[in-house]
């Protein structure tokens, strides 16, 4: 499995650009563990869905979604034609991590992105530790 981490800060446009990328990469799988953006005021939900919808044209097979907006960034990839059953909540790190583990192969690249505050480097760690 190799990671692409990028959470330390998240925007919309920051996101989406680092989707589109991703969406690029070769890989057996590609899963998206998406954490929450921060500090976008009301316009929040609404970005949180567009994000969603441009996760579920990036040809992922499965997407991770936490942190306060997690059921918008649901919500958009659903609405863009996501299935249901590749839609992944995690409250914390822990469960993101134990999903992973359970259904991660090798030959996946699974991108990490959320805005600081959701401490998804647990999630780095976490399956970092898994592979020492």
């Amino acid at each position: 499995m190799e990671l692409i981490y990028d959470a330390y800060n998240a925007s919309m446009s920051g996101t989406l650009a680092t989707l589109g990328s991703f969406a690029r990469e070769s890989a057996s799988r590609k899963i998206a563990v998406l954490g929450s953006m921060a500090e976008l005021g009301s316009d929040a939900p609404a970005m949180h869905e567009r994000v969603g919808a441009a996760a579920a044209a990036s040809g992922l097979a499965a997407l991770l979604v936490g942190g306060e907006y997690a059921d918008d960034l649901a919500r958009g990839a659903r609405g863009a034609g996501f299935p249901q059953e590749g839609v992944v909540a995690f409250a914390d790190g822990v469960q993101a991590v134990a999903w992973l583990r359970a259904n991660g192969r090798a030959g996946d690249v699974v991108l990490i992105k959320a805005s600081r505050r959701y401490h998804l480097e647990d999630v780095l760690e976490g399956l970092r530790a898994a592979h020492v």
